[in-house]
C-alpha cells in the first residue's frame, strides 16, 4: 500500500472508525507518522478496542511520543485521552510500564492538568494513583489545582487536595492562588476545601488584591463571610490604597461593604470545623453563588440589593417632582390637603408628577397618531405634472402658470374681469390669451424684488414683460393685478420629477426647499444680462447647483453675496419636486413601522396564546412517572377575615386533589386576631376547629417571637404553631396552623398580630431560607422547623415547592399535580401560576363583567408572556414557586429563598411612593419581578391546565379599591421590568419591549377608549369614521377568535359581549381612579371587618424596638439550650438527629 493510500485510510477512520483492514495495513507497511495519525484518530473516537488492537500489533512503539505534530501542541496519547474525557483509554494507557504521566505539551500542560481543567475527577484520581505530580505548572504558572478551582470542579479539587503533598498556596504569573480564583468566581465549597487544607487567606496578587477583595468586588457575600471567619484581614490595602470594603462599594455591593466593616472576629463565634461532616452539613449554604453551573446571571444582584434601601438625600426623581409641582406650596398642601407629614406631601408630589407624565404620554401618542404626519407633510394638495396641466387642465379648467404655481384664470376672462387697454379690445386679446392656457406666463407678472429680499435690481438689468415687439403684452405690476392673480390661485404647483432635475443635458434645474428652479436661460452663452453678477464666483456657484437638491448645503452658507443670490431664486422658479418631501416620507415610514410593530405584536400575542394553550402547555404538564421520590409541596394558605364556608371549601378542594396526601402539607397562617363581617367567631377560632391535633394539647401551645414587617414595636410579633391533620372524607392531610397573636402590648386591642399578607408569606419564606442555609433561626422559626419534622418525619428544607393560595379559592382536582409536573418537566421554571376563574360569576352585574376580563388576562396576557418564559405576575391567590434547584454538580441552588430576593422582599422601611406601591399594593407581582430580575435566564410560566375558582368583589366600590391596588402595583412593577435588560428577546421582539408597550398602553388607555367611543358615536351621527371603527372592530374580533380557539366553548363568546359593554369601566374609570390614588396606601377594602374603624394600638407606633431582643440561634444551639418544657422534651429525644 502506498503512502497516499495510507493517508486515505487514515482519513476514513477519522469519520467512520478504523477497520481491521486498516489495522493490518498500518502494522505492515506504514511510517511512524502514519501510525501516530491513526492512533490519534482512534483516540478522539474513544475506540478502546481498535486502539488495543493497533498497539498490540506494533513493536517498539514509543507510547510517550507526540501524536499530533501537525497541530504543533506536542500532546501524546495520554494527554489527548485526558483532554477528551476518555476514561477507558486513559486507564489502558496507564498499564504501560514506560508511560510518563508527567510529560508536558508545548504549553507546559500535563495530562493531570488537562483532566483537572475538564473536571473529570475519575481520571484525576487515576492519574494521581499512578504518581502524577500535582505540582507541575504550565508556562503561565497555572497548576492543576488553580485551573480546577477556577472552573468550580469540586470533586477534582478534593481529589487533588487529598494527594497530601500539593502546594495549596502556589501563585501563578499574576501571583493569584487557587483561593483567589475560587473566591472571585464564587466557589464556596472549593473555598472551604482550600481553607481546610491550609490556604492563606491574606496572600495578595501583583496588584495587592487579596481573596477577600476579589470576592467583595465580585459580589460574593457568602464567600466574604467564609474568608472573614477564616481570619482574612479586612484592613489590608492594594497598591492604590483600597480595601475590600472600598471595592465592594465601587461595585455597588453596599451590603457586602457594610458586612465587612461591621465584622468583628469573636473567639466565641461558631467557627468552621473543617471535617467532612461539617462540609456536608453546610453544603446548601453557599450554592447561590455557583454561577458557572447555574443559568442565572449575577449582573442584576447589585441593583436588587440596593433598590429597596431607604432613600438617602434627594434623588433626581425628587427634584423632578419638585420642578413639576413648583407652583403648589407645602403650606397649601398642609392647610387644604391635611398633609402634615413631609413624606405624605412628597408622595403627593410624586403622584402628581406620575399623572403628569401619563398625561404627556397620552398627548404624545395622540400627536403620533393624528398630528405627526400632518405636521411633517404639507397640508396642500400634491403638485400636478406639466403634461397633465397642458393636456387636461388647460382645456377644461383654462389655467395658466406663474413661476410653477397654477391659477384658474378661465372664468375670470369669461366674466370680463380682464379689461383690455386702449386701443386694444377683447377680440384682439383673445388669440394671445388662448395660446397661453397651460403655459407659464411668469414674465408677464414680474417678481417684486423688495418683497422677496432680492437686492440685485433685476428689472433695472433688463427683464422685460414685452414679447417680441407686440404691444398687446405688458407687465402686471400693480397691486390690484397681483391681488387679483392671488385670488385665482388653486394652491397647487406644477410637479417636476427627479429624472428631469438630474437630466442636465436638456435643462439646468436644481431643487431647494421642495421647489424647482430653472437657470437654463440665465446660464446660456447668448444671455448677456447676468444681473446676479458676472464674476468668477456667481456663475460657478450656480453651475454647482445643477441636477441636485441643495437645501442642506445652502443652509450652511455664510457668504452675504451668496445669501443675496439665494433670495433671488424665485425669479427662476418653475414648480415643486414631484412626490413627498424627505421629511414627510420619513415620518410616514416611521408611523407605518410603529403601526406595523404594534399590529404585529397583537397578532403575535394571539398566535402565541393559541399555540401555548393548545400545544406547549399540554406538553409541559404531561404525566411524570415517579419512582420513590415524590416531591414534597408546602401549600401556604394565608387567612385574614374569610368566613367558615369559604375557608372550608378551599381546604376541602386542596385535600381532594389527586396529589399524594403525605407529600402535600397545608401551611395555614392566620394574620392576626380578626373577626370578619358576618362571622360570629374570629378567624383563628374557626381555623382551630378544622384541625385534628397531632399528639399535643392545643391549650398548651405557647406563642413564639419573630421579627415581622412593621415599624416601632410592631416590628416584634408573636405566633402560635399548631400541628395536626385536616380530615376530608377518609383522607388526612398533614397541616400546620400558624396564628399571629401579636406582642404582649397589643393583645387586648383589635387586629392584634395583624401585619399583612407579605408578612405571612415571609414567615414561611424566612423559615425556608434559614433551614436551607442552616443559619440562625428565630424562636418561631425553630418551632415551625421542629413541629414540621415531628408531623412529617422529614425536615422542611427538603420541600422543593411552595404553593400559595388564598383562603377563598377552590382548586380543581388535578391542579397541584399539573403544577408539579410542569416544574419537573422543565427544571428551569422558578415559578408558575394557573388559571383563575370566578366562582360567583352570576351574583350581579359587577361579577358578570369580570368573567371575560379574567379569561382574557390569562389566555392572552399570561399565555403570551409564557412563550417568552417571563410571566410578569404570578398572583398570590394561585401560584407555585421552586424553593431550590440543582446545578450540574447535583448541588442545591436557592431560588425562592435566594439572598437577593429575600433581602428586597423583606424590606421593612418603605418610605417612597415607588416602594409603597411595590410592597404594599402589589407584593405578589413584586415577588415575581424579583424572580425575573434575579434569575433572568430562568423562567416563570403559566399552566392553563391548573385551574382554580375564587370569589371576586360583588360591589363596585370594592372592585374599584381592588383594581386600584392591582393597577398601581402593575405600573410600578413595569417600571422595574422596563429597566431589566436581561429579559429574553431582542429589540422589538423582547419581553422588555412588550412590557414597555404595556406600560404605555396602561397610561394611554383612558384616551384610547375615549377616542374609540367618540369614533363610534361619530359614525352613528354620520361622520366619516369608518376606518377607525373598522380597526377597532378587528381588534376586538381577535379576542373572540382567542376565545373560540382556546376554550372551544360558545358560552365564552357570550361572556365577551358582556365584557364589551363594560369596556369603559376597565379602560377609563378604573385607570383614572388608580392614577389619582397613587399615594393612597390604605389597605383596599376587599373585605369588611366588624371593627368600628377607630384608631387602635395596632395601627399606631409608640416606641422604638430593638430587633436584638428577639434571639436568633442556629438549630444546634436551640437543641443544646432546650429546656424541660414539653416541646423541648420532644426535641431532646432526637438529640442524635443531624440537620442536613
Amino acid at each position: 500500500m502506498q503512502a497516499d493510500e495510507i493517508t486515505s485510510a487514515a482519513d476514513t477512520t477519522s469519520s467512520r472508525g478504523v477497520s481491521s483492514t486498516v489495522v493490518s495495513s498500518v502494522v505492515s507497511s506504514t511510517t511512524d507518522e502514519d501510525i501516530r495519525r491513526t492512533i490519534y484518530d482512534v483516540i478522539i473516537q474513544n475506540d478502546i478496542k481498535e486502539l488495543t488492537g493497533i498497539l498490540n500489533d506494533i513493536v517498539n512503539f514509543d507510547i510517550n511520543q507526540p501524536l499530533n505534530d501537525k497541530e504543533g501542541d506536542n500532546k501524546n496519547a495520554l494527554m489527548i485521552a485526558c483532554s477528551l474525557d476518555c476514561f477507558d483509554i486513559v486507564k489502558y494507557l496507564l498499564t504501560y510500564k514506560n508511560i510518563n504521566v508527567d510529560l508536558q505539551d508545548k504549553f507546559g500542560e500535563t495530562a493531570l492538568y488537562l483532566a483537572s481543567a475538564l473536571g473529570n475527577a475519575k481520571i484525576v484520581k487515576l492519574l494521581l494513583k499512578h504518581d502524577a505530580n500535582a505540582n507541575i505548572y504550565n508556562k503561565e504558572n497555572v497548576s492543576p489545582l488553580i485551573v480546577s478551582s477556577y472552573n468550580g470542579h469540586n470533586d477534582t479539587v478534593k481529589a487533588l487536595l487529598n494527594k497530601g503533598d500539593i502546594n495549596v498556596n502556589y501563585q501563578d504569573n499574576l501571583c493569584k492562588t487557587a483561593l483567589s480564583y475560587a473566591a472571585h468566581e464564587g466557589q464556596p465549597l472549593i473555598v472551604e476545601l482550600l481553607l481546610k487544607n491550609g490556604a492563606d487567606v491574606n496572600i495578595a496578587d501583583k496588584l495587592g488584591w487579596t481573596p477577600l477583595m476579589l470576592a467583595a468586588y465580585a459580589g460574593r457575600a457568602n464567600i466574604c463571610k467564609q474568608l472573614l471567619i477564616a481570619n482574612a484581614n479586612k484592613n489590608l490595602k492594594t497598591n492604590d490604597n483600597k480595601t475590600a470594603s472600598t471595592f465592594a462599594k465601587e461595585a455597588g455591593h453596599f451590603h457586602i461593604a457594610e458586612m465587612i466593616d461591621r465584622f468583628v472576629h469573636n473567639s466565641n463565634m461558631v467557627t468552621y470545623n473543617y471535617d467532612e461532616e461539617n462540609v456536608r452539613k453546610r453544603e446548601t449554604h453557599y450554592f447561590g453563588n455557583h454561577v458557572n453551573h447555574d443559568s442565572r446571571r449575577i449582573s442584576t444582584a447589585s441593583r436588587l440589593r440596593t433598590e429597596m434601601m431607604p432613600r438617602e438625600g434627594n434623588t433626581w426623581w425628587v427634584y423632578v417632582s419638585w420642578i413639576t409641582t413648583f407652583f403648589i406650596l407645602d403650606r397649601f398642601l398642609t392647610k387644604y390637603g391635611k398633609m402634615t407629614d413631609k413624606r405624605v406631601r412628597q408622595a403627593w408630589r410624586e403622584k402628581f408628577t406620575l399623572c403628569f407624565i401619563a398625561f404627556l404620554t397620552t398627548v404624545f401618542i395622540a400627536f403620533l397618531t393624528f398630528g405627526f404626519v400632518d405636521v411633517a407633510c404639507s397640508p396642500t394638495a400634491p403638485p400636478i405634472p406639466l403634461n397633465l396641466v397642458d393636456k387636461f387642465w388647460a382645456q377644461n379648467k383654462q389655467v395658466m402658470i406663474v413661476r410653477g404655481q397654477i391659477y384658474n384664470v378661465g372664468d375670470f376672462f369669461k366674466s370680463g374681469g380682464h379689461r383690455p387697454i386702449a386701443p386694444f379690445n377683447d377680440a384682439m386679446l383673445e388669440p394671445i390669451i388662448d395660446q397661453y392656457y397651460g403655459r407659464d406666463v411668469g414674465e408677464l407678472f414680474p417678481v417684486n424684488d423688495h418683497t422677496i429680499g432680492c437686492n440685485k435690481n433685476s428689472t433695472v438689468n433688463g427683464i422685460s414683460c414685452r414679447v417680441d415687439t407686440d404691444n398687446r403684452y405688458h407687465c402686471h405690476t400693480s397691486t390690484n393685478s397681483l391681488k387679483t392673480l392671488e385670488s385665482l390661485s388653486i394652491n397647487r404647483f406644477v410637479s417636476v420629477s427627479w429624472d428631469d432635475i438630474k437630466n442636465t443635458q436638456s435643462r439646468k434645474l436644481f431643487a431647494h426647499k421642495g421647489r424647482v428652479y430653472d437657470i437654463t436661460n440665465y446660464l446660456s452663452e447668448t444671455n448677456k444680462n447676468r444681473w446676479l453678477g458676472d464674476d468668477n464666483v456667481t456663475v460657478p456657484f450656480l453651475e454647482n447647483l445643477i441636477g441636485q437638491d441643495v437645501t442642506s448645503e445652502l443652509s450652511l452658507v455664510k457668504d452675504d453675496n451668496i445669501k443675496e443670490i439665494i433670495n433671488c431664486f424665485e425669479h427662476f422658479q418653475i414648480g415643486e419636486v414631484e412626490g413627498v418631501t424627505y421629511g414627510c416620507a420619513t415620518v410616514t415610514a416611521a408611523v407605518v413601522v410603529i403601526s406595523s410593530i404594534s399590529t404585529g405584536l397583537v397578532i403575535m400575542k394571539l398566535i402565541s396564546a393559541i399555540a401555548y394553550d393548545n400545544f406547549i402547555a399540554k406538553q409541559m404538564t404531561k404525566k411524570v412517572i415517579y419512582n420513590e421520590n415524590v416531591k414534597d409541596v408546602i401549600i401556604m394558605v394565608p387567612c385574614y377575615s374569610e368566613g367558615y364556608e369559604s375557608m372550608k371549601a378551599s381546604f376541602d378542594s386542596l385535600a381532594a386533589t389527586d396529589y399524594p396526601d403525605q407529600n402535600k402539607i397545608l401551611f395555614i397562617i392566620a394574620d392576626g386576631n380578626i373577626t370578619g363581617s358576618g362571622n360570629d367567631r374570629s378567624t383563628p377560632d374557626i381555623l382551630l376547629d378544622f384541625i385534628i391535633p397531632y399528639n399535643e394539647n392545643f391549650d398548651n401551645v405557647r406563642a413564639k417571637s419573630y421579627l415581622s414587617i412593621g415599624e416601632g414595636t410592631k416590628r416584634h410579633n408573636m405566633a402560635k404553631v399548631y400541628i395536626g391533620h385536616y380530615q376530608y372524607q377518609n383522607r388526612n392531610i398533614p397541616t400546620m396552623l400558624v396564628i399571629k397573636v401579636g406582642n404582649q402590648e397589643e393583645r387586648n386591642y383589635p387586629k392584634a398580630g395583624n401585619r399583612g399578607k407579605r408578612d405571612s408569606q415571609l414567615v414561611l419564606m424566612q423559615m425556608l431560607q434559614h433551614a436551607f442555609n442552616n443559619s440562625k433561626m428565630s424562636p418561631l422559626e425553630f418551632e415551625i422547623f421542629e413541629k414540621f419534622r415531628k408531623l412529617t418525619q422529614r425536615t422542611i428544607d427538603r420541600c422543593e415547592f411552595v404553593m400559595m393560595i388564598d383562603a377563598d379559592t377552590v382548586v380543581k382536582e388535578d391542579a397541584v399535580t399539573n403544577m408539579v409536573n410542569y416544574m419537573i418537566n422543565d427544571s428551569s421554571v422558578v415559578g408558575l401560576c394557573g388559571e383563575t376563574r370566578i366562582l360567583n360569576k352570576m351574583e350581579n352585574w359587577v361579577t358578570l363583567i369580570q368573567v371575560f376580563e379574567y379569561y382574557l388576562s390569562h389566555h392572552l396576557g399570561k399565555s403570551f408572556e409564557a412563550v417568552f418564559a417571563s410571566v410578569t405576575c404570578l398572583p398570590g391567590c394561585f401560584c407555585m414557586y421552586r424553593v431550590f434547584s440543582y446545578n450540574y454538580d447535583g448541588d442545591r441552588v436557592p431560588i425562592l429563598v435566594d439572598e437577593n430576593i429575600m433581602m428586597n422582599y423583606s424590606t421593612n422601611e418603605v418610605d417612597t411612593l415607588h416602594q409603597q406601591n411595590l410592597l404594599l399594593l402589589g407584593e405578589d407581582r413584586y415577588l415575581t419581578t424579583l424572580m425575573l430580575r434575579a434569575f433572568p435566564k430562568r423562567k416563570t410560566a403559566y399552566c392553563p391546565t391548573a385551574i382554580c375558582e375564587t370569589i371576586v368583589p360583588s360591589e363596585f366600590k370594592v372592585l374599584l379599591s381592588q383594581r386600584r391596588r392591582w393597577i398601581n402595583g402593575t405600573v410600578h412593577n413595569m417600571f422595574e421590568l422596563v429597566v431589566t435588560s436581561e429579559l429574553p428577546g431582542r429589540f422589538c421582539f423582547s419581553m422588555q419591549f412588550a412590557v414597555f408597550l404595556d406600560l404605555i398602553g396602561t397610561f394611554t388607555s383612558p384616551f384610547a377608549m375615549t377616542y374609540i367611543l367618540f369614533t363610534i358615536i361619530g359614525l352613528i351621527a354620520g361622520l366619516p369614521f369608518q376606518t377607525a371603527v373598522l380597526f377597532t372592530a378587528v381588534s376586538f374580533s381577535l379576542q373572540v377568535i382567542l376565545a373560540i380557539f382556546t376554550s372551544f366553548d360558545p358560552v365564552t363568546v357570550l361572556w365577551f359581549f358582556i365584557y364589551l359593554l363594560s369596556v369603559p369601566i376597565w379602560y377609563i374609570i378604573l385607570p383614572l381612579y388608580a392614577f389619582w390614588n397613587f399615594d393612597d396606601f390604605t389597605w383596599g377594602a376587599t373585605r369588611k371587618l366588624n371593627d368600628d374603624g377607630t384608631t387602635s394600638y395596632s395601627d399606631t407606633i409608640f416606641d422604638k424596638f430593638d430587633p436584638r431582643s428577639v434571639p436568633f440561634k442556629k438549630w444546634e444551639q436551640w437543641i443544646k439550650n432546650a429546656n424541660s418544657r414539653s416541646v423541648s422534651r420532644s426535641v431532646s429525644k432526637s438529640a442524635n438527629y443531624k440537620y442536613i
